[in-house]
């Protein structure tokens, strides 16, 4: 379901940058959506570590 849902906004909004920007812009604009995405996953993984659970031996 998700990957259908994924792929149904991707083409729709590449779609829109496609027709209004062209196709180099398309690929640079989410190129730079992606890289700011990583950065602030990133930056919460570090803020915010994961907890570790300890196994009951």
């Amino acid at each position: 379901m998700s990957f259908g849902f994924g792929s149904a906004v991707g083409g729709f909004i590449g779609g829109i940058l496609l027709e209004s920007m062209g196709g180099r812009s398309m690929f640079m604009v989410l190129g730079v959506v992606i890289l700011v995405s990583l950065t602030l996953i990133e930056g919460a993984k570090r803020v915010f570590p994961a907890k570790v659970i300890q196994e009951a031996v």
